[in-house]
């Protein structure tokens, strides 16, 4: 069928109505069945369709005729998903008990969404609007008539959450909920794994980071802004706001696994700059009138490593840690519940600096005070974190004001060379650099 793929359309008609749909039994002929399906999801869009599409997108731009009127939606669907595997088939098998036939079908299903972005791209070639009706019809009937609904998907994934041994069936069912989200732009609310995060520890899998890597994403994806998502301030089973306990995560690790440290920290990054970045509780660093290069994510999760690494094998690390997070955990819940208590802070600082600041910073300050817990680390980490910000765009001034608010009388805090900006800003920065590298060879 791959060198000759007119023969596909035969053998889904011929397959279709000898056997009829693919629904679940764990037979042999099943098994071999499913196997075949698979491999006819995963052959490649023919070369000769290929060039005809894009000839007559090309031909397009110099002749009106509206050549979507050549190509049936119905049949395309067909070549694309084969007829066998019906949108009850599908139900079937995703509530069936057996952990088997679920996991076979995840990968039809991912086969087939694959290969149904593969024809949505082939006909949005140069950014063509010739076939926008057909790309439509065809999401359309594949949402209507191929795919099942998402909360079949989505209870078949809370199930496998319940069995730490389907951890290959989990990562699937995400990656559905993922192409759902991007192929389909299918409105899909996908709840975080409350056990996410007791997993992580020196014993963290490649499987693991597959299954937190889409749960992240689709986090990222499919929120709406935080100030209205009362669930990233929800308890997850560490004890704080699902927020803090995904800055939380690449530092359960220890840095001897460097390489999975890592790729966490950017993924942690990334998805907490997607999500927070336009809400009121960050500078929206993207507008013109905003002085802030960068996401201020960055500040936090840089500092919090720096931090650590100052105090890498010593015994108060964990404690040290510990009260930051409670402290950015206080501080995110109470700007999202009451955010406009803290923009009148800033507008009252900005009376004096000229200069905006973002109320999360305003809220971490104020929640610092309260630190009960290895305070000369918290306020250490207080002159990091503001090192940033200021390094970001944030007002120094503001930020100097915001500890003459909360501070005042801290001598410490009032004449940090880590703050001081001025005249001698590059040399400040160069003796921060070195109190804070003084164990490590970094260049950073």
């Amino acid at each position: 069928m791959k060198d000759v793929p007119e023969l596909l359309s035969c053998y889904n008609y011929y397959a279709h109505h000898s056997t009829g749909p693919h629904d679940p039994k764990l037979s042999s002929y099943w098994i071999g069945q499913s196997l075949l399906l698979t491999r006819i999801t995963q052959l490649p869009i023919p070369d000769t369709f290929t060039h005809l599409i894009r000839t007559e997108i090309l031909k397009s731009q110099n002749d009106s005729v509206n050549v979507s009127k050549l190509l049936s939606a119905s049949k395309l669907i067909d070549f694309i998903i084969p007829t066998q595997l019906t949108r009850v088939s599908l139900v079937k098998s995703l509530t069936s008990d057996s952990q088997l036939i679920r996991h076979i079908n995840t990968e039809l299903m991912i086969g087939s969404l694959k290969k149904l972005n593969n024809l949505l791209n082939l006909l949005s070639f140069n950014d063509n609007n010739l076939f926008t009706d057909l790309k439509s019809e065809l999401v359309e009937i594949a949402i209507s008539q191929k795919f099942p609904d998402s909360s079949v998907i989505l209870g078949a994934l809370n199930d496998s959450y319940k069995d730490n041994d389907n951890k290959l069936l989990s990562a699937n069912l995400l990656i559905v909920c993922k192409l759902y989200l991007t192929i389909l732009n299918y409105n899909i609310t996908v709840p975080f794994n409350p056990n996410s995060f007791d997993s992580i520890d020196e014993n963290f899998k490649g499987i693991d980071l597959v299954i937190l890597d889409n749960s992240l994403q689709l986090q990222a994806g499919s929120t709406n802004e935080l100030s209205s998502n009362k669930s990233w301030i929800s308890k997850t089973s560490t004890g704080r706001s699902l927020i803090v306990s995904i800055i939380e995560i690449p530092f359960k690790l220890t840095k001897k696994n460097f390489e999975l440290y890592e790729i966490l920290f950017v993924k942690v990054i990334e998805v907490l700059s997607s999500i927070i970045d336009n809400d009121v509780v960050f500078s929206d660093y993207k507008k013109d009138e905003n002085n802030v290069l960068t996401s201020l994510v960055y500040a936090i999760l840089y500092s919090i490593d720096i931090l650590s690494s100052l105090y890498e094998g010593k015994d108060n690390l964990k404690t040290i840690q510990k009260t930051i997070f409670s402290i950015l955990d206080e501080a995110f819940t109470r700007c999202i519940r009451s955010p406009y208590k803290y923009l009148d802070i800033c507008q009252e600082i900005k009376k004096i600096s000229n200069n905006l600041l973002s109320p999360l910073i305003v809220a971490i300050f104020e929640q610092s005070v309260f630190a009960k817990e290895e305070v000369s680390s918290v306020k250490l980490w207080l002159q990091i974190l503001s090192r940033y910000f200021i390094i970001l765009g944030e007002s120094d001034k503001s930020i100097d004001q915001l500890i003459k608010k909360y501070y005042n009388n801290d001598k410490e805090l009032n004449d940090s060379i880590i703050l001081k900006s001025g005249a001698d800003y590059e040399q400040n920065i160069s003796k921060s650099l070195k109190l804070m590298y003084s164990n490590d060879n970094s260049n950073f």
